[in-house]
């Protein structure tokens, strides 16, 4: 038995393919995500929200997910 979204009742918004999240899935799962991570009070969130990634980014001073999962 698994502890599954359907099986607690909730299925979340899929694109047409039915293989990835659409965008209200994706905002809705980024929400959960954030909101975990904000309510941990040792999260560097937490610990320092001024912290800012010193990585080089695609973009001069913007460091997004995309750039932290790029090389993987």
């Amino acid at each position: 038995m698994t502890n599954s979204p359907e099986r607690a009742g909730f299925t979340p918004p899929l694109t047409s393919s039915a293989r990835r999240l659409g965008p209200v899935g994706s905002l809705i799962a980024g929400e959960v995500l954030l909101g975990v991570i904000d309510a941990d009070p040792v999260s560097q969130r937490s610990v320092d929200p001024g912290w800012r990634p010193s990585l080089p980014g695609r973009q001069p001073g913007r460091f997004t997910l995309t750039d932290l999962l790029a090389p993987a």
